[in-house]
């Protein structure tokens, strides 16, 4: 996947802090004991620098934030972030304090990295049903224009004024209808694309005068169907 150049920055960016990070804590500081809690600290802080790099790479690719990306309007990446930042503060005020327990030390950022990945996965799954969501609705709408793409395609066949008007009329219909479908609708929907493919072979083959009640026949089953998508939402 093609990743945005922000985002390549950003990974860049949240590796220098980590060096930095190491930089402060290892050299600049120097006399910190390295105790069993310091090293549990340590471990957690790895686990918040790689879950930031694997959240962005996971979640965002060269299009950037898109509304999908969002859990309850907030950035998923985001938590992420946070998270880096919360337990930044809690390692370091355990590694300050070398008589901290090694079991309290677990336990205080054992909880912090729960409510992160519970956050993390819930975003995660509404992700997906967005985007399952958002596959579904596109399908629905191509399904309107390609009926309305069938019928404009047909106006060359029609020698008739009366005919082509009615043909323009009943693809713009098509055009602008809900396009929004419900599973109860599939029978009339197909029922639909059988009357279009039906006209489309009248014009074909010359039988004209099929055509005019076949464009009305299929007006009045799209203005049902579309009274009947309004009811079922």
């Amino acid at each position: 996947m093609k990743m945005n150049k922000k985002y390549i920055l950003g990974a860049i960016g949240w590796l220098t802090g980590f060096l930095i990070y190491n930089l402060v804590l290892f050299v600049l500081i120097g006399g910190v004991q390295t105790t069993p809690s310091f090293w549990c600290s340590y471990l957690f802080v790895l686990v918040a620098f790689g879950m930031q790099l694997l959240v962005t790479f996971l979640v965002y690719g060269k299009n950037g934030i898109i509304p999908r990306d969002l859990f309850l309007g907030y950035p998923i990446s985001r938590s992420a972030g946070v998270y880096l930042v919360v337990e930044l503060v809690a390692a370091s005020i355990i590694m300050l304090f070398p008589a901290c327990d090694i079991k309290l030390a677990f336990v205080i950022q054992i909880l912090i990295l729960g409510v992160e990945i519970v956050f993390l996965v819930s975003g995660l799954l509404a992700k997906d049903h967005a985007e399952k969501m958002e596959e579904k609705e596109n399908q629905q709408v191509f399904f309107v224009r390609n009926l309305s793409t069938d019928v404009a395609a047909l106006l060359p066949y029609a020698q008739d004024a009366g005919l082509q008007k009615d043909l323009k009329s009943l693809a713009e219909e098509l055009r602008y209808s809900d396009p929004v479908s419900h599973e109860a609708l599939a029978q009339m929907e197909n029922y639909l694309i059988n009357q279009i493919a039906y006209l489309g072979a009248c014009l074909r083959e010359g039988r004209s005068q099929e055509a005019t009640p076949l464009c009305n026949d299929i007006r009045n089953a799209l203005k049902e169907r579309n009274a009947k998508c309004k009811i079922l939402k």
